[in-house]
């Protein structure tokens, strides 16, 4: 055997010893210990279909694009016809909505929805959807960067394809500051209806004549009144935070069944108030080990190691976090499993199995932005891939890495087939849309979860579930193991992904046991479901297939 030979054998056993060590006593526990997968041999992952979909449409107009400090898209079945339809934020420019029509075909149909107004045509920042009046039609909520005509804009669905400007009449109409950023909604007192926050920005530009900022307009959280209209509570409820927030969420971080709220916030700390029963929050960022300083700017969060607890990730300018829960405290592994990622800037983020093999993967939108020249003009897009004890960089197997300016991601199945496709907001041109190709070229198997609660009709329950059942945790056991997921409404950077849940099942043909957790507090569960799916599940009212694979058209 000749020397080189040799070398390379010691190395490869060096190499396992290494690992052995730090899976055997590390503090922190790793991703999947007992796992380790292999790269996907299919290359690449995913395609860029932009052109062929009909979203290739300009929706940035700004000459200085490292300055913009948005922007984002948003997913929901605003046509109630069993497909997402996406609506794309514009800067200086129209906001559009686009209809999907199937099989990667999108329509613009923002005229005849009524939404080409000069309210969407500003300097938009953030979109979510949301049936906040439970109606049954997810309604359109944008905002906006010093708009005149207001930042804060909601459009109702009427349900007839168009949607009417409601922002006076639902009293959103007072907003504590000039710049709003991002929007999360969630049940905060389980009443049935959803309640909005919104996290408020600074004027970014006014850095280059040497402006130190002081302190924010202060959030907003907006209670329901369960009649259409809505009564801002921040003060009241304890969120009045006064950082520069670009990314509110809201998580069930200890799992008591109330909604606490996470904060990305720019130039300070990242913040986590508890949820006092419904009551009002109280901040525990400090003892919680959440506290960290930095430029934060968008969220995610998932059961990545399925310990039952949700993993936060924070992307910042200088290097991402990956917050684990133990129980009792925050830990940062992200250096651990290898997410950290110095020479990019990091915006939109979404937790997500690319191949449908059972383990959780990130995906991130990486940018410029500013005057400091410590990082590359042009950023590329990230894919790490989980392979059981840290992620893997599979960005150019992927065919994800490609130079530009990205703010926004968000990530949906656009195309029903069980593959998570993405979508990336570009400042430097127009919307990327990457078809996922990849998860049908495997062999795993998928499901997707339709959820809709029904107790907000219940006038005598203590807690009711919303329609749109945010806040709801679905469990799926396959062969021991336990995959979990929650719908969230406004995540990402400035995005929301829409109210539907994906699930990789590796080999299995069916599903053992599902179980819900409602907000209402019902717990349902269903077993022996069929796999490559997607089923429809209503709050006492059963489970029932509604679709399943459709194949790819090569």
């Amino acid at each position: 055997m000749s020397g080189r030979r040799i070398e390379k054998k010691y190395a490869a056993a060096l190499c396992f010893v290494l690992l052995a060590y730090w899976l055997f006593n590390s503090d922190v526990i790793p991703i999947q210990p007992t796992v380790i997968a292999s790269l996907p041999p299919n290359k690449p992952y995913f395609l860029d279909v932009t052109q062929d979909a009909g979203l290739y449409v300009k929706v940035v107009d700004d000459s200085e694009i490292f300055w913009i400090p948005g922007v984002g898209s948003c997913w929901g079945d605003y046509d109630r016809d069993g497909d997402l339809d996406v609506y794309i934020v514009g800067w200086n420019a129209p906001g559009r909505l686009f209809r999907n029509e199937g099989k990667f075909k999108f329509e613009d149909v923002t005229s005849e929805a009524g939404l080409l107004v000069k309210e969407l045509s500003q300097k938009g920042m953030s979109c979510t959807w949301s049936d906040y009046d439970n109606s049954g039609y997810p309604s359109l909520l944008v905002t906006f960067y010093d708009s005149p005509y207001g930042n804060v804009h909601l459009f109702k669905n009427l349900g007839n394809g168009k949607f009417s400007l409601v922002t006076r009449e639902a009293g959103l109409l007072h907003n504590s500051g000039k710049y709003a950023a991002g929007a999360a909604w969630g049940d905060v007192n389980r009443d049935g209806c959803l309640d909005l926050y919104i996290g408020y920005y600074v004027n970014l530009r006014l850095v280059r004549g040497g402006t130190i900022f002081g302190q924010g307009a202060g959030n907003q959280l907006f209670l329901n009144n369960c009649d259409g209209t809505f009564t801002e509570s921040a003060g009241i409820f304890g969120v009045l935070d006064y950082g520069y927030t670009f990314q509110p969420t809201f998580i069930d971080y200890d799992r008591d069944g109330f909604l606490d709220l996470f904060l990305a916030n720019d130039f300070g700390y990242t913040r986590l108030y508890r949820n006092e029963e419904g009551r009002r929050f109280t901040s525990v960022s400090s003892s919680m080990g959440v506290e960290r300083i930095g430029q934060w700017m968008g969220v995610a969060y998932g059961d990545i190691d399925m310990d039952g607890y949700w993993d936060i990730i924070v992307t910042n300018y200088d290097d991402n976090i990956l917050l684990k829960y133990t129980g009792s405290y925050f830990n940062d592994i992200a250096p651990r499993v290898r997410l950290t990622d110095p020479y990019q800037v990091g915006w939109g983020v979404c937790i997500l199995d690319i191949d449908n093999n059972g383990l959780l993967d990130v995906v991130m939108a990486n940018g410029k932005i500013g005057v400091r020249t410590d990082k590359p003009p042009n950023q590329m897009n990230k894919i790490f891939y989980n392979i059981g004890p840290f992620f893997y960089d599979a960005s150019w197997q992927a065919g994800v890495a490609r130079h530009g300016n990205f703010r926004g991601l968000t990530c949906v199945d656009a195309d029903l087939d069980g593959g998570v496709d993405l979508l990336f907001y570009d400042l430097s041109g127009h919307p990327i849309l990457y078809r996922n190709v990849l998860s049908n070229h495997t062999g795993n198997r998928w499901v997707q979860i339709r959820l809709e609660g029904s107790t907000w009709l219940c006038g005598a329950c203590t807690y009711k579930t919303s329609r749109e059942a945010v806040g709801a945790v679905v469990e799926i056991e396959i062969l021991g193991r336990v995959y979990r997921q929650t719908v969230v409404k406004g995540t990402s950077f400035l995005s929301d992904n829409g109210p539907w849940l994906y699930f990789g099942l590796g080999m299995a043909s069916r599903i053992d046991r599902l179980t819900v957790y409602w907000p209402s507090g019902i717990v349902e569960e269903y077993k022996d479901l069929p796999a490559n799916s997607i089923l429809s599940i209503k709050e006492q009212g059963g489970c029932s297939v509604v679709g399943g694979l459709l194949a790819h058209e090569e």
